[in-house]
């Protein structure tokens, strides 16, 4: 292998258009209903600290099914025995199983566990003006080569940009406040306008925006937008002050 063996740094690969999840295998889950109430449902777990959602499953559910459709999964209603209740059945069906996944399901069923077709979002079939996918077998770790692969990318992005992308530019005034906001709709002129920080929302996912509103000038996080969750220690520390 010699100088070959260290081919590079790949924590820059989240920074491609589209995000993370241009390298990820697009493994499209729910919660179970229970997940929105752990707190209540465990009750005080030692050393642990969590809570409660301020949401329901079946607030969150349209949502889910409206992304589904977006963005385009493959699966199989009520092969799940475990499945969340769902307003709308998958986009599209399973795609044609791999023969390891099969070896694997049959020895899970003889095991007594419950093998289904996982939720995918990648094209079993024409979907959204993409191809199916050709089972190159390369979902985790690359870039889709015929766009099959629901990546931001070629789903809400490319959506996005052909219907005139809106782009939001935030400044801050003298004292850290929020102040205008700057807004480009496709080849129209920039709009400035006032805001108020009341009216604002700064929504993240679990990886990637995090980092990028980081950066940002930690704008929301200056402006009180990012919840942040305090241990005992430091919450007995402001209560001494």
């Amino acid at each position: 292998m010699g100088d070959r063996t260290f081919v590079g740094d790949v924590n820059g690969l989240p920074k491609t258009v589209g995000g993370g999840a241009v390298h990820a295998d697009m493994k499209y889950p729910r919660f179970q209903d229970w997940d929105f109430h752990l707190a209540s449902e465990l009750g005080d777990v030692p050393d642990a600290n969590f809570a409660d959602w301020p949401l329901t499953y079946d607030e969150l559910e349209p949502f889910y099914s409206e992304v589904e459709q977006l963005v385009g999964v493959q699966g199989l209603d009520g092969a799940d025995p475990f499945q969340p209740k769902r307003s709308r059945p998958y986009p599209m069906p399973p795609g044609v199983p791999m023969y390891v996944s099969l070896l694997a399901a049959d020895g899970a069923q003889k095991a007594g566990y419950h093998a289904f077709p996982y939720p995918t979002a990648i094209n079993s079939r024409p979907y959204g003006g993409r191809p199916p996918c050709v089972d190159c077998g390369f979902c985790s770790g690359y870039g889709c080569p015929n766009n099959s692969k629901g990546s931001p990318a070629v789903t809400f992005l490319r959506d996005a940009l052909l219907t005139h992308l809106r782009k939001d530019t935030y400044k801050l005034d003298a004292q850290g406040k929020l102040d205008t906001a700057s807004i480009a709709e496709g080849a129209r002129p920039v709009v400035e306008k006032a805001v108020n920080k009341d009216n604002v929302i700064g929504v993240a996912v679990s990886m990637d925006p995090p980092k990028i509103n980081a950066a940002s000038s930690a704008m929301f996080a200056r402006l009180g937008c990012i919840g942040v969750v305090e241990d005992d220690d430091k919450k007995a520390a402001k209560k001494k002050k």
